[in-house]
């Protein structure tokens, strides 16, 4: 891979992030703002476009959103938060879809489940775009420094034939 497809990656995974952010952050705040009033766990038959949040499951929304903005000050950062998000949100799915509709203290529905499951999706999927070559082997010269047969080596045999 080239650097610039690196750089293009990076920067669209970036862009990717922000965005998660700031729609987290929105749908966080709302759920806060109509869950003032009532539980902060629990049952609540109030709707945030079509999710029934909770003040549990807005602060978790805020916490992603906080989360997502901190990814992107780097690469490793980003990664990291893409799997700890992928990672938390697959349990939360599982834990939401094996209840059964059983009251919580996330109160979750089936729109929250979907929310979940594609929170978990996003993640992967912006963590497998940034880190796509980061595993990538180079074969490494021989003992006499000499490049590898087969395909050239970008490293040291750059400049010879």
């Amino acid at each position: 891979m080239a650097p610039t497809d690196d750089r293009r990656r990076l920067r669209g995974a970036r862009v990717a992030m922000a965005v998660e952010a700031v729609v987290l952050l929105a749908l966080g705040v709302a759920g806060l703002v109509i869950a003032g009033v009532r539980p902060f766990t629990g049952q609540t038959e109030s709707l945030v476009w079509f999710f029934k949040l909770n003040g549990l499951q807005s602060v978790l929304l805020l916490v992603t959103a906080v989360a997502a903005a901190v990814a992107l000050t780097g690469r490793r950062a980003l990664v990291a938060v893409c799997l700890l998000q992928s990672f938390g949100y697959l349990l939360l799915f599982v834990w939401g879809s094996a209840n059964g509709g059983n009251p919580t203290s996330y109160n979750l529905n089936p729109a929250d489940n979907a929310l979940h499951i594609v929170l978990f999706i996003y993640g992967m999927a912006v963590a497998m775009a940034v880190s796509a070559n980061a595993f990538e082997t180079h074969r490494a010269p021989d003992h006499r420094g000499k490049p590898p047969r087969g395909r050239r080596h970008a490293g040291a045999a750059a400049g010879r034939r």
